[in-house]
């Protein structure tokens, strides 16, 4: 089941495994499999991380990383010496999602011979513009639009963020005002995908962003695709629960029908 007009602009699934360090010199035959399975793009990068320690300074390292993508930039893997990060801003349903997930997680699993996965994570971001009066409240519960501002100016900046325990792990359900033109959160700003055609992108909107994911370094969960997808699937049937509880019927009103698909 989908929502005819849902408001969702980008969606990821991350695998974070026990770092490969040697795996530069994987990603050739890695990128002739994933060029087999759909992505001839490729761009190479780096990320930088933080490593904060206590009575000692933070450690900054800059580690390459690799994106793959589709012909039309709307879906791509991006792979470094720890993670593996399947996104789209072109999202069907999960079950196409997660097939994809499989077939770019066997490549991985085939090629590089990874041992353990550390953490497995989802995450959605819907970006919802005010109806014709500009006001947002009426498509989320209370709690996510903040204080009410309206008779002292309106609001310039907003941001709320709740975290929760599930039996999978954790969800994490953030809030935001994005300013006009604005499409997803600041940190996904340089995600190497494009965002098709979406009406209303000239005005500020509300970002909803859906982040489930278990941690797994205290345990042993083997690199297996199937194993994976199982565990993913598991963590999207709480993000679905946790739109359903935040939005208003009003929204779905508008955003619908329910369409099978």
């Amino acid at each position: 089941m989908r929502l005819r007009n849902a408001p969702l602009v980008h969606v990821l699934a991350e695998i974070r495994f026990s770092p490969v360090l040697s795996i530069e010199k994987y990603v050739p035959a890695i990128q002739d499999a994933l060029r087999e399975l759909g992505y001839p793009r490729l761009i190479e990068g780096t990320v930088q991380t933080v490593t904060v320690m206590a009575e000692a300074p933070p450690q900054v390292s800059i580690r390459p990383q690799w994106a793959f993508l589709q012909a039309e930039k709307t879906a791509g893997a991006v792979l470094s010496e720890s993670s593996l990060v399947l996104h789209t801003t072109r999202y069907s349903t999960v079950e196409p999602f997660l097939e994809s997930l499989h077939r770019v997680a066997a490549v991985l699993s085939e090629v590089v011979r990874i041992d353990l996965v550390e953490r497995i994570g989802m995450r959605y971001i819907d970006r919802i513009p005010p109806d014709e009066d500009g006001d947002l409240g009426p498509f989320v519960i209370p709690g996510l639009v903040g204080f009410p501002m309206d008779d002292m100016g309106g609001i310039g900046a907003l941001w709320t963020e709740t975290v929760g325990r599930t039996p999978e792990g954790v969800l994490v359900v953030r809030s935001m005002l994005l300013p006009s033109g604005q499409v997803v959160p600041p940190d996904l700003d340089m995600a190497p995908v494009v965002y098709p055609p979406v009406e209303r992108h000239d005005t500020v909107a509300l970002a909803l962003d859906f982040d489930h994911y278990t941690l797994l370094e205290a345990e042993v969960f083997p690199f297996d695709a199937e194993l994976v997808v199982q565990h993913a699937r598991k963590l999207h049937a709480a993000l679905r629960r946790a739109f359903d509880v935040a939005v208003t019927p009003y929204a779905i009103e508008r955003w619908g029908p329910w369409e099978e698909v």
